[in-house]
């Protein structure tokens, strides 16, 4: 008589749903924690990228002069 997987592994299905549930849960957490961080992020790539814009601007300006 065949076994499936899990039940051979000694945890049942409803175990094994529990479980992933639980991990999910878990990601969605660690999702919405990970949030702040990553438009913080977001917000310090675009203030780079005007520095550098602007930084190369003056390069521009002075090689222009010369």
């Amino acid at each position: 008589m065949p076994t499936k997987s899990a039940t051979a592994n000694g945890v049942s299905e409803e175990k094994h749903q529990a479980m992933i549930d639980g991990y999910l849960q878990e990601m969605t957490t660690i999702r919405k924690r990970m949030k702040p961080t990553e438009s913080r992020i977001r917000r310090a790539d675009i203030a780079i990228r005007q520095s550098l814009d602007e930084a190369w601007a003056i390069l521009r300006h002075v090689q222009a002069g010369r």
